[in-house]
């Protein structure tokens, strides 16, 4: 959970809006012009069923995502492992982001680059890389927004002056009955700001990680924690070490990237 208060001392591709509607079976934005759907990270093509572009991720690697007790997960222009049936992509790559309803972003793309950043950083990498990719048994990560106010609480500072400490972040691990996760879901309130949100993100991503790693672990140690003050908790402050040695670093890389996306879009 992100807190606020005196307690603390991919480039997507630009396509023509004109030509595009929306696709009937994913939802996603269809160029009438190709026929492709654009996925964000890359471009599908219904017609032939695949990909126009390999999958790809921040981070080299040989074959990106690949399971090698798995043939399907080596080719890297397939749809959820030319599963469609039970499977779905949301953004050519597995990380969810909430673009509709209650829980719609209202930074989406910050939250984007945000990501990508975190993935790019290979301080941060390894928190999100478990959750990207669709081979069999990869799990989904969900990032949306929420009103988180009612998690705030009343401080009160040495010399005595009342204050507030405000949520900005909460991650739900998602852990079932049995130990195992369902898939963390990251919220991020509605009063965080555009310019919060990579650390804000920074932080959650942490949690999220943690708790993909060792689901029955994490919950055991939630539980244990659960009667210490927020930032004395272990879990916390793991989470908040490592946004503040990797925070300013995530906002820098986002405010780079969209730099770039400006320039790009001028041009």
């Amino acid at each position: 959970m992100t807190q606020t208060g005196f307690i603390y001392d991919w480039t997507p591709r630009i396509a023509n809006p004109c030509a595009l509607q929306t696709s009937r079976l994913t939802g996603k934005e269809r160029d009438t012009e190709s026929g492709n759907d654009y996925f964000d990270a890359r471009y599908y093509s219904s017609s032939m069923g695949r990909f126009m572009s390999p999958d790809w991720s921040a981070k080299e690697e040989p074959v990106p995502y690949a399971k090698l007790d798995d043939p399907q997960s080596l080719n890297l222009y397939s749809y959820v492992l030319n599963n469609p049936l039970i499977r779905f992509d949301d953004d050519g790559h597995e990380i969810i982001y909430m673009t509709t309803g209650p829980g719609a972003l209202q930074n989406e793309q910050t939250v984007r680059d945000s990501v990508t950043a975190l993935l790019a950083n290979p301080n941060t990498n390894g928190y999100l890389q478990q959750f990207v990719g669709t081979a069999p048994g990869t799990p989904d990560i969900v990032i949306m927004n929420g009103d988180l106010s009612a998690g705030d609480s009343k401080t009160t500072a040495p010399d005595g002056t009342p204050g507030t400490s405000t949520v900005q972040g909460n991650t739900d691990p998602n852990i079932t009955t049995d130990g195992k996760s369902g898939g963390p879901i990251i919220t991020i309130d509605n009063r965080t700001t555009a310019g919060e949100t990579p650390g804000v993100l920074t932080h959650e991503v942490v949690h999220a990680g943690e708790s993909q790693k060792d689901p029955a672990k994490f919950a055991k140690d939630s539980k244990a924690e659960a009667a210490l003050p927020h930032d004395k908790r272990p879990q916390e402050q793991r989470a908040i070490a490592v946004q503040k040695a990797q925070g300013p670093a995530i906002t820098k890389e986002v405010k780079r990237i969209e730099k770039e996306r400006k320039k790009e879009q001028s041009q």
